[in-house]
C-alpha cells in the first residue's frame, strides 16, 4: 500500500469523518460544517512508497504521481498495518485494527448517513488475486458500504504475451499450463502483454469506469465518495511489454544475502532478490516489478485527463 494512498485516507479521516482522535484540538463548530463536498480515494495494492520518486526513488518513472505529490500534502511517517495487502483494509475502511475484537461501520456507511453517494470500482476491501479479477467476484467486499459497486474481468496470467514462471525458469507464449487462481507459484509469474495499451487488464478497466462514474456524479450534482482500487503492483505481474522495456537490465542493482534456503522476496529501494534464483532470474524479477510500478502509474495519469 502506497504511503501516498495512506495519506489520502488520513486526510479523509480527519476532514470528512470527524473522528475524535483526529480532531481533539479542532474547532467543533467548524467540524459541524465540513467544507469537503466530494472525495476521490485512489488505492494501489502492494505499492511501496520507496519505489516512488516522491519518496526519493531514482529508478522508477512516475511523472503523473510526481505531479500529484508536488501539489499535495505528502506524509513521510504514515505506516501500513501489516506487510501484506489484507491488514490495511479494516484499518482504513473501518478505523479498527486488523483482527480487532470489535467492529465499526465502514467509511461508506458513515458517509451515506450524511447524504453522500458512495461508489466503488475495483479492489478496495480484500479480493483474492488473481481469482477475483478472473471471475469478477466481490471477494470480501461489504455491500452496505456502497450505493453502487463495480468489478472487472480480465485474463490475468492467461493474457496473450511472453509468460514467465521465474522460480522454475519457464518462459513461453503458450497459454496452457500457466499459473492462475489458487496455484502455489502464482506470485512468481509475469506476462509481457501483447496488448499495447493494456485495455484488456483490470486496472485499465477500473480507470475507465472511474472516469465514467466521475462524469455521472458531476451531472447528478450530489456529493459523492468514489473509491478507485487498482490491483497492481500486486502479483501476478502482468502489464504491457513497453513498460518492461523502459528499464534496462544492465542498469539494475541487486541485493545479496547469505540466507540460504529462503524463497521469499526482499524488496527495498533499488532491488528485489529471490534467494534461490540465479542472477538472470533476479534481473527478470526486478525488471518485472519496476515495469509494474510504471504501468500502474499510467492509470493514475489516465484518471487525471
Amino acid at each position: 500500500m502506497s504511503t501516498n494512498l495512506i495519506k489520502l485516507m488520513c486526510l479523509v479521516s480527519c476532514a470528512a469523518l470527524g473522528l475524535p482522535w483526529c480532531l481533539a484540538a479542532a474547532d467543533l463548530e467548524a467540524v459541524a460544517k465540513p467544507s469537503v463536498k466530494n472525495i476521490l480515494f485512489i488505492m494501489s495494492d502492494d505499492l511501496k512508497a520507496s519505489v516512488l520518486p516522491a519518496y526519493g526513488n531514482g529508478v522508477c518513472k512516475t511523472p503523473n504521481l510526481d505531479r500529484l505529490a508536488a501539489s499535495s500534502m505528502v506524509f513521510e511517517r504514515a505506516y501500513c498495518q501489516g506487510l501484506a495487502c489484507q491488514p490495511s483494509w479494516p484499518s482504513m475502511l473501518r478505523s479498527i485494527y486488523p483482527r480487532a475484537a470489535v467492529t465499526a461501520p465502514t467509511i461508506g456507511e458513515h458517509l451515506q448517513e450524511h447524504g453522500m453517494h458512495t461508489a466503488r470500482v475495483g479492489k478496495i476491501f480484500h479480493m483474492g488475486v488473481p481469482d477475483a479479477q478472473r471471475d469478477g467476484s466481490n471477494g470480501s467486499d461489504v455491500a452496505a458500504c456502497w450505493t453502487e459497486r463495480h468489478n472487472t474481468i480480465s485474463p490475468e496470467t492467461f493474457t496473450p504475451g511472453l509468460y514467465r514462471l521465474m522460480n522454475r525458469g519457464i518462459a513461453t507464449r503458450e497459454l496452457k499450463g500457466r499459473q492462475g487462481a489458487g496455484t502455489k507459484d502464482r506470485m512468481y509469474t509475469s506476462v509481457e502483454a501483447d496488448q499495447e495499451d493494456g485495455s484488456d487488464q483490470a486496472d485499465y478497466m477500473v480507470a475507465t469506469k472511474a472516469i465514467e462514474l466521475l462524469q455521472q456524479r458531476k451531472a447528478a450534482a450530489k456529493p459523492f465518495f468514489l473509491e478507485v482500487g487498482f490491483v497492481r503492483p500486486h502479483y501476478p505481474m502482468v502489464t504491457p511489454k513497453k513498460y518492461f522495456d523502459m528499464y534496462s537490465q544492465a542498469s539494475m542493482a541487486f541485493c545479496w544475502t547469505n540466507m540460504e534456503g529462503y524463497s521469499q522476496s526482499v524488496v527495498n529501494d533499488t532491488c528485489v532478490v529471490e534467494w534461490k534464483f540465479d542472477t538472470r532470474e533476479k534481473r527478470i524479477k526486478f525488471v518485472s516489478r519496476h515495469g509494474f510500478f510504471l504501468a500502474q502509474e499510467s492509470r493514475v495519469g489516465k484518471d487525471r485527463k
